[in-house]
């Protein structure tokens, strides 16, 4: 984000087990601003928003299914029966549909 002021922030996070783990993190000050206006209204600590924040962030990551390339290409024998087809600008669309 260029020319966006960050403010930095030392956070303290508890892990399962017990254990803590201590982090310093720059945020966006408008995202800071917000965390600020939810931690007032909700009562909650910035700690707990990073850690849910993260949560989510790593749970959706979670459920990112790979692509799985089609090829356009077989060994030796060169196109594909589809790319063949598509001709160029077929092939050039198929890539950038990917």
């Amino acid at each position: 984000m260029a020319g966006c002021r960050h403010t930095t922030i030392w956070i303290g996070v508890h892990a399962d087990m017990g254990s803590h783990m201590k982090t310093t993190v720059e945020i966006a000050d408008s995202l800071m601003k917000r965390a600020r206006r939810v931690q007032r209204s909700q009562n909650v600590t910035l700690r707990t928003l990073v850690e849910e924040g993260l949560q989510l962030a790593l749970e959706r990551r979670d459920h990112v299914t790979p692509y799985v390339y089609k090829p356009v290409v077989t060994g030796r024998k060169g196109l594909t029966p589809e790319a063949r087809k598509a001709g160029w600008q077929g092939i050039l669309q198929m890539a950038n549909d990917r």
